[in-house]
């Protein structure tokens, strides 16, 4: 039999006139921002489709002057409704994919993420990793087994020497504990 590997695609939903412009001109979701005079928060709910910004007159000839769209084409009120800004708008679907037909995909390639995302990415992996290193070796070495090296609870209570239901029980702990050191740290860190 084949062996086969699981292959996850992620998809977003983006506002396309609006990403396709500010990828033209090389701009940041920040630098764009700043064009149309408003926050970067507003900027990213606008690509993301989370909700209608409400924009001044000046802003919306700034937003049409950067789409080359009036704003009533980019965001129309008979599409933009509020069931479909409160609609989830990242998929995901993993398949099985033999491996014969990855091996022959030469031309599949990963795209990059734009550069807002990037500097998110590193600063969410930097932040989780001094986040995990605050742990005791043995929580470490828990987290490490049960999620890098994907052991059942029954193989990690074998290697700890306690049960499964006492391994889940202290799983749930820790994560809830870098849970709450995550949320201290964004907070921090909000302006």
């Amino acid at each position: 039999m084949e062996s086969t590997f699981k292959v996850t695609v992620v998809a977003r939903i983006k506002h396309g006139s609006l990403h396709t412009a500010i990828r033209k001109r090389g701009w940041t979701q920040k630098k764009t921002a700043e064009f149309l005079g408003i926050s970067v928060d507003t900027m990213c709910h606008m690509i993301n489709l989370k909700h209608l910004p409400k924009l001044s007159r000046r802003q919306k000839e700034k937003l049409m002057e950067l789409t080359d769209k009036p704003f009533e084409d980019l965001f129309p009120e008979e599409v933009f409704s509020r069931e479909f800004l409160e609609r989830k708008k990242v998929f995901e679907i993993t398949k099985d994919v033999p491996a014969s037909l990855l091996l022959e995909q030469v031309h599949m390639l990963q795209l990059p993420l734009p550069p807002d995302d990037v500097l998110m990415e590193k600063e969410s992996v930097s932040l989780l990793t001094a986040v995990f290193d605050e742990l005791s070796a043995e929580e470490r070495e828990l987290l490490t087994e049960r999620f890098f090296e994907n052991k059942t609870l029954r193989e990690v209570g074998i290697a700890f020497g306690v049960t499964p239901e006492r391994i889940r029980q202290r799983q749930r702990v820790i994560l809830s504990k870098m849970r709450k050191r995550l949320k201290s740290e964004e907070i921090a860190r909000k302006p």
